[in-house]
């Protein structure tokens, strides 16, 4: 399942800075090595990618209340259909 060099727990403490180009070329290879043989990691990635698009599309200036996202992450999931892990 994905890149030795780099397992999942690895990638996915890492997805938003992954997601905004905040990592370095080095980890960034590696989390792309990863995504590319993990089918998890991948529906995780896009979920979170999917998640950010819309948190843009509807945020104004002002903080987003914990109730908001929750509600967000409920209507992105039901959106691309991303099952999360057992136990979640």
């Amino acid at each position: 399942m994905g890149s030795p060099e780099v397992g999942c727990g690895h990638v996915l403490a890492h997805v938003w800075q992954y997601l905004d180009h905040e990592v370095d070329r080095a980890l960034c290879s590696q989390v792309e090595a990863h995504l590319a043989g993990c089918d998890h990691c991948r529906q995780a990635v896009e979920f979170d990618r999917s998640f950010k698009q819309v948190v843009r599309r509807c945020a104004g200036t002002e903080p987003i209340p914990h109730e908001r996202v929750q509600e967000l992450i409920v209507r992105v999931r039901q959106r691309i259909r991303f099952s999360p892990p057992p136990g979640e």
